[in-house]
């Protein structure tokens, strides 16, 4: 019998999914960090409606724990995750994670469907400094990468719409700033739409 667990967001939420869970329902609003533990069996992640992050305080989905199974995302209704926008008046220590809304990165391979009718926004973070007067980022895909990093394998089978925004100078849909791409295949179906948007 598959192991299901339901995560209702909130504001600050730091929430481990462990590796023993077949089904992850989630819901709500608020901003925070979903992250994966190490696991090696197949996940499904059905995101309900959901509002995770704003631009003050950014929420993502980190899917970066060691895995072997593949994830399967599906979106039902209208959900967004913006993972923030961040400015800084110092140069940031070299090893700051910044990150994408749903971080993929290399060696994890996930699905996400979007059916008909159905939405999902998807908005990288962008952190922004100074190092004497020009502006320098660092920056997460919209779905993929984190900075620096190379993302994984990633299949998008859209009936619905998807939107996803790259942080500055990352993908919409892959790597993150200083990070590459990979293996990518976005399905539209009947007139599904997918726009992924590096700025």
């Amino acid at each position: 019998m598959a192991n299901s667990i339901n995560i209702s967001l909130i504001n600050g939420i730091n929430q481990e999914v462990s590796s023993d869970v077949d089904i992850l329902n989630i819901e709500g609003q608020g901003y925070g960090r979903v992250y994966l533990k190490d696991r090696t069996s197949d996940l499904t992640i059905n995101m309900n409606n959901i509002k995770f992050g704003t631009d003050e305080n950014g929420g993502y989905l980190d899917l970066s724990g060691e895995t072997q199974g593949e994830i399967n995302i599906n979106v039902i209704g209208e959900s967004v995750i913006n993972a923030g926008k961040v400015s800084l008046d110092y140069v940031p220590d070299d090893g700051v994670v910044v990150n994408a809304a749903i971080r993929i990165p290399n060696g994890v391979i996930t699905t996400i469907t979007c059916g008909k009718g159905n939405s999902l926004t998807c908005i990288g973070e962008t952190l922004v400094y100074k190092e004497g007067v020009t502006p320098e980022y660092k920056a997460g895909a919209g779905i993929g990468g984190s900075n620096r990093d190379t993302c994984g394998t990633i299949t998008v089978n859209c009936e619905g719409e998807i939107k996803s925004i790259g942080g500055v100078s990352a993908a919409g849909i892959g790597g993150g700033c200083g990070g590459n791409g990979n293996n990518i295949t976005i399905n539209s179906i009947n007139g599904g739409k997918v726009e992924a948007i590096a700025t």
